[in-house]
């Protein structure tokens, strides 16, 4: 039976918050999937300095986590404000505004402003621009909030930390709230530290595969990918992650140097994966592990949380802080849809909700109907339902989710039940 979500009871006492303790940030790495990590068990030498941090004390590595939305901006929003898309209204990366003439959503960086905190906000490639209605809160934007979609120009994580050093040079002494995004191994995949650590030899069979371009959207030459077409673009995508833990290594040494790093909460953590697998390539356009079980990773002197059995959302993120860093706020907690970290023991039975909407550029493609996929994980079985499809797996024991047990048990309670939970959260396929 799965029981009803219990946050009543009262939790152990939170060690006290001192003033050195009150300097937060954030790491995203776009496009970063958990099953490409040493840390997650992946045999690949992709991330030693992500490894070597992940092993420290005071390191929480959640095993389950996952992104409610697999794309860049509808999954930063919920991080941002701890809400589900489907009550953002921020659904895919070309829906830009849709709270346009309602009350802007109020983030945790604004909140973090609003406590007296300097706030700051760097990302190596455009996410959110003045036509995205948020509260944002930061004091520095880079690039400017003034962008737009169109201005979006990937930089490397190398000139991000150039960026990220000099702010933390005159800041590092302050209370404050740091949010740094870093692009890779978001595609094209064009690694800027080593040409074919591990690529070379392999070859694609279609020249459109060569640096995982955008090109690859196009669905129409999906049905033509290769083992040898996926082996190729998943090592691409796995020399851009090494060159992004290079300079992470290099963020850590700063941090130490500014004698900051052992009071500092960092949170690294990836926004969605991507697919390599079920005929898929690129992210957005489905719920499989690939592309929603990511990395998130959290040092604290504060959080001591164990991470290894429980699933967790970003959504989580906000109501952490607010909890740890004792936030003045004026938000209605019981409105959200993420949970203080803190008491995951009390929420065994916990369901996490996702979805994927398809952006308008593969409309060409693919059909409306085919175009929305929605999800819940409830512990280790994970229900997909589209309008013409419905698939049920055992993540724990079918990792690549070859096994689709719906049809088999179709008829169960145990369907029942999931069916009922996701009916929580969607109630018609064309909302």
């Amino acid at each position: 039976m799965i029981n009803k979500e219990d946050n009543s009871k009262p939790l152990s006492e939170i060690p006290g918050l001192k003033k050195e303790n009150k300097k937060v940030i954030l790491v995203t790495v776009d496009t970063l999937r958990a099953e490409s990590l040493m840390t997650y068990g992946y045999t690949r030498n992709t991330s030693e300095n992500i490894d070597r941090f992940a092993k420290e004390n005071n390191v929480t590595v959640f095993k389950n986590a996952f992104t409610p939305v697999p794309e860049t901006v509808p999954a930063h929003v919920s991080l941002l404000t701890g809400l589900y898309p489907n009550k953002t209204g921020y659904r895919t990366n070309v829906n830009r505004n849709p709270n346009q003439n309602k009350t802007p959503l109020v983030t945790i960086s604004k909140i973090f402003n609003d406590n007296g905190y300097s706030t700051a906000g760097f990302y190596s490639s455009t996410v959110f621009t003045l036509a995205d209605n948020l509260d944002l809160g930061f004091q520095t934007y880079d690039p400017p909030i003034t962008y737009t979609w169109s201005d979006r120009v990937e930089i490397s994580a190398k000139e991000t930390n150039e960026k990220v050093f000099n702010w933390l040079d005159d800041h590092s002494s302050e209370d404050f709230f740091l949010w740094v995004h870093y692009y890779e191994p978001h595609n094209p995949y064009e690694p800027f530290c080593t040409k074919d650590l591990y690529s070379k030899g392999l070859v694609p069979s279609n020249k459109d595969y060569i640096d995982g371009a955008i090109k690859i959207s196009d669905r129409s030459l999906w049905k033509n990918i290769t083992d040898s077409d996926n082996k190729y673009l998943l090592a691409k995508y796995d020399e851009e992650i090494y060159c992004f833990d290079k300079e992470f290594g290099r963020f850590i040494e700063k941090l130490k140097s500014l004698d900051i790093y052992e009071d500092v909460t960092l949170v690294v953590f990836g926004d969605h994966g991507e697919n390599f697998d079920h005929q898929s390539l690129f992210h957005g356009t489905n719920l499989y592990q690939s592309a929603v079980h990511i990395p998130l990773i959290v040092k604290s002197p504060l959080i001591k949380i164990n991470g290894n059995e429980n699933n967790v959302s970003l959504v989580d993120i906000f109501p952490t802080f607010l909890s740890y860093f004792r936030l003045k706020n004026n938000i209605n907690l019981s409105n959200l849809d993420g949970i203080d970290l803190a008491r995951l023991s009390l929420n065994k039975n916990r369901v996490l909700y996702m979805e994927s909407r398809l952006p308008a550029e593969f409309s060409k493609q693919i059909t409306t109907s085919d175009s929305l996929t929605y999800g819940v994980i409830f512990n280790d079985l994970k229900l997909l339902r589209s309008p013409k499809s419905q698939e049920l797996y055992r993540v724990s024991s079918d990792r690549k989710e070859e096994n689709n047990l719906f049809e088999q048990v179709k008829s169960s309670k145990q369907i029942l039940q999931l069916t009922n939970l996701l009916k929580k959260y969607v109630t018609s396929f064309n909302d």
